[in-house]
């Protein structure tokens, strides 16, 4: 329904326009206002939508009119229907917003409803490009990201709040300011064409270091170009969080290939390691030979230890973990390792007074933190300070790392007052064999090592540094609920020997066969050996109720270990059978194992190793 004002003191008049507009307008309300009072009342009510009006009334005139309805609304069309009014009178209305101004005749009167349709159509217009330009402007502010507009000469016409934050901060630059350049690139520089956005870097370093990627586009009206629009945004988090993620990939990567290669290692290490040892057994040889021995050991053991690092490091070792309060357990390892720092280097510790207690494995918690304070201790050859903190977070949205879960967490920080880290080698400090030091003065495996003991715990791990002020390691390990337990050290018990008990070694690789008989021999076994699946089980079948125990490897090229396993259960039931391997095994992995085999033997063993799970295996009711 078309309700129509109309301000007019003639009933003649008021009928004319009625009549005329009726017969175009099939569906119309008219409120008709004759005086002062009404006219007030009506606009206050404002249930309208368009206003005729006289110009000469008893009580007002239409321009009086006319500045009371522009000054309530704005956006009202009005339309002048009068007889006394003149050109001057015409000109003075339209200026102050009249929409249309016709005669009282009949001849001009039919161009009412033709003049309404007309006014009320540009009105919706009006309207509907309104509503646009207000939802487009909403949105250009609301944009994350910010925008802003070049005209023809450069000008910075228009800008959202992000884009004035930005332009400042790169430029120096307003709305109103002419840019010809950005970030010491001529702004062509950033045009691009369609069909796709190329997007060009900008980064700052003061006040903090910043990357921006910037694109512009000519806006083009009707072919002509009337200036240029800009996207610029902050890229920030996203280029360190994809930092992130391609250094966790590439890390990744190289801990599947150092998994790999330490069993060949371990194989090798077995022998060297279990023959040095039968060796140190034999009382009879000389001084000279024996000490020859001790160093094969000795080094033998460290070039083990270089793999358990490697092991560390690819995930793939094996962990003791148990829940204990980090808290008085970081007390204790600072008393323990200020013995060990040199006299110009102090270690400040902080920590919650509440507790914190975490699931891991003590002793692999405590090689991350001395790789750590080892590290902080060398970046200070003139002496320092190194601060360890230990606090809870409760992480929600504000994540180090994306990956994390939402709980509780506790921070684990170590941080020095050295040289820092260059750049060039942040991006490789994880990785194994990586050094900056000199040679013989680091395997560059302590940090790769940490890193791979914090992911197995289910941890992250981050470095801030600056050159030549500090650097600081964040360790981040998830909080458990369970009370911390109390840990007892088990004392040092003897090599158990055996009772002449006779076991069959199932082993593809010569050397480690050779090994096994050596060492079984050595603490009262008798042992025969297989060196595959069928030669296993051909002798099992001919002569099975000889044997009190079988050792497999789990790797037997004619048959896995599992289903050499189950036949010799149904040859020899109740046997027992170990499983040995070079291949690093999580804790998943061993307990899959544990369900064919009755127990586990990780190479490369010592003799004490060997010995107490055949004890254990075969004392085992």
């Amino acid at each position: 329904m078309l309700r129509v004002l109309l301000v007019d003191d003639n009933p003649d008049d008021r009928l004319l326009v009625k009549r005329h507009l009726s017969s175009e307008f099939s569906n119309i309300q008219y409120i008709e206002v004759t005086n002062d009072a009404q006219f007030e009342d009506v606009l206050s009510n404002q249930g309208f939508d368009l206003v005729v009006t006289d110009y000469q009334l008893n009580w007002s005139n239409g321009i009086d009119v006319l500045n009371r309805i522009r000054k309530r609304l704005p956006d009202m069309p009005v339309i002048m229907f009068t007889g006394t009014g003149s050109e001057e009178v015409a000109v003075e209305a339209m200026k102050l917003g009249l929409d249309d101004y016709i005669l009282k005749s009949n001849k001009h009167a039919k161009k009412l409803p033709v003049a309404v349709k007309s006014v009320l159509e540009k009105k919706q217009t009006q309207r509907e490009k309104r509503q646009l330009y207000d939802t487009l402007v909403t949105v250009f502010n609301q944009t994350p990201e910010g925008i802003f507009l070049l005209n023809n000469d450069n000008i910075i016409a228009l800008t959202n709040q992000i884009a004035d934050e930005y332009l400042l901060l790169i430029e120096g630059k307003k709305r109103g300011d002419t840019l010809k350049t950005l970030a010491g690139k001529p702004i062509e520089h950033y045009f691009v064409s369609p069909p796709n956005i190329i997007w060009h870097e900008i980064t700052i370093s003061k006040p903090a270091k910043r990357i921006f990627e910037v694109g512009g586009r000519y806006i083009i009206s009707e072919g002509i170009p009337f200036g240029t629009v800009f996207i610029i945004r902050d890229v920030t988090e996203e280029r360190k969080t994809a930092e992130k993620l391609l250094s966790q990939e590439r890390l990744a990567a190289i801990g599947q290939l150092a998994a790999g290669i330490a069993h060949d290692f371990n194989n090798i290490l077995t022998g060297i390691i279990g023959y040095a040892e039968i060796l140190s057994f034999d009382e009879n040889l000389p001084y000279e030979i024996k000490k020859r021995i001790d160093i094969i050991l000795r080094s033998g053991h460290r070039a083990a230890e270089l793999v358990k690092q490697i092991l560390d490091f690819s995930r793939k070792s094996i962990t003791s973990k148990t829940t204990f309060d980090l808290i008085p357990y970081l007390k204790e390892f600072v008393k323990f390792i200020s013995r060990t720092l040199p006299e110009n280097i102090q270690i400040d510790f902080r920590s919650d007074p509440k507790k914190c207690p975490i699931k891991a494995d003590p002793t692999k918690i405590q090689q991350v933190l001395t790789n750590l304070v080892v590290n902080a201790k060398d970046a200070m050859p003139e002496g320092g300070t190194i601060t360890i903190t230990a606090r809870e977070k409760y992480i929600v949205d504000d994540k180090p790392f994306s990956e994390m879960t939402t709980g509780k967490w506790v921070e684990i920080m170590v941080k020095d007052t050295g040289t820092g880290i260059p750049k060039d080698v942040l991006p490789h400090i994880f990785e194994p064999f990586f050094t900056t030091k000199g040679v013989g003065k680091g395997t560059g495996l302590g940090l790769s090592q940490a890193y791979g003991i914090v992911k197995q715990h289910d941890g992250f791990i981050e470095v801030k540094t600056e050159e030549g002020k500090y650097t600081a390691f964040y360790v981040y390990l998830p909080i458990t609920d369970t009370e911390a337990a109390e840990e007892l050290k088990p004392k040092e018990p003897p090599i158990p020997e055996g009772s002449g008990e006779k076991i069959l070694v199932v082993e593809d690789d010569e050397s480690v066969r050779t090994l096994a008989i050596n060492l079984l021999n050595e603490i009262n076994y008798q042992v025969e050996v297989a060196a595959t699946a069928q030669e296993a089980l051909q002798i099992l079948r001919h002569k099975g109720e000889e044997f009190n125990l079988v050792i497999s490897d789990l790797v037997i090229p004619d048959l896995n270990g599992p289903e050499l396993c189950k036949k010799i259960k149904e040859i020899v039931p109740g046997i027992p059978v170990i499983a040995m391997s070079g291949y690093p095994l999580i804790e998943e992995d061993k307990k899959t194992i544990l369900e064919h085999f009755d127990s586990f033997l990780q190479k490369p063993f010592s003799i004490k190793s060997l010995a107490e799970t055949v004890k254990n295996s075969l004392h085992r009711e």
